[in-house]
């Protein structure tokens, strides 16, 4: 999030895990650019229905939940749609990489794209729906990029978004023991080894006895499967 507001910085790509917060980095980005620094943005789902349900759902609830933003919200219902909704300052418009339709010719400072491992090849007859939304961009000497994905297959997406990059962040965590910081590594995961592999209950068991060991100190971080 910090990323994408340094000046020389036009394009953000993240790669990560399920359910590690992307989409919240998203969502935060989005509140700074309505609140902070508005601009046409362009916010871009996997499909068209996805998009509608993280408006209703995410999107314009947090607007409602943060008095900054709601007291930017238009109070002409027409202008506050689950897909394009116009502030005082800027519009918003939300899409689907499956509808060539909702992808159409904005002018667009900001780009946002979420999961775009699940992205079509095509947008209908169109060309893929990354380059569509980016189009939209051109006008801008400013523009700003985020493209959010867990990886799928080994060339997809959001790994060759990664090998363009010209600088590679990766995201380290504290030791509670020691304070040493470390990036997670699935190598130190460890379960005790006494355990029955012939149980059919193996893997729970293996879930709920597992600890992740420290690289600088080893000491334990119990409870890693919470």
């Amino acid at each position: 999030m910090d990323a994408i507001l340094e000046p020389t910085v036009e394009s953000v790509c993240i790669r990560k895990g399920t359910q590690l917060g992307g989409s919240e980095a998203i969502y935060n980005v989005l509140g700074y650019i309505i609140d902070q620094d508005p601009a046409p943005a362009l916010v871009v789902y996997p499909t068209i229905e996805l998009a509608r349900s993280v408006s209703a759902n995410r999107i314009q609830s947090m607007i409602e939940a943060s008095p900054a933003l709601k007291a930017k919200k238009p109070s002409d219902g027409d202008a506050f749609t689950l897909q394009e909704m116009r502030f005082p300052t800027m519009s918003l418009f939300l899409s689907g990489a499956n509808s060539p339709a909702s992808l159409a010719s904005r002018p667009c400072r900001y780009v946002l794209l979420d999961e775009i491992d699940k992205f079509p090849a095509f947008a209908g007859n169109e060309a893929d729906p990354i380059s569509l939304a980016e189009e939209r961009q051109k006008t801008f000497w400013n523009r700003k990029t985020i493209k959010t994905s867990t990886p799928t297959i080994e060339d997809g997406p959001i790994m060759k978004e990664e090998a363009r990059c010209d600088e590679i962040r990766e995201y380290h965590l504290p030791c509670p023991h020691c304070g040493g910081y470390q990036i997670l590594d699935f190598h130190n995961v460890k379960w005790p080894q006494d355990l029955d592999r012939e149980d059919p209950a193996y893997p729970i068991r293996v879930r709920d006895s597992a600890w992740y060991e420290c690289q600088h100190c080893a000491g334990r971080i119990e409870d890693i499967h919470r």
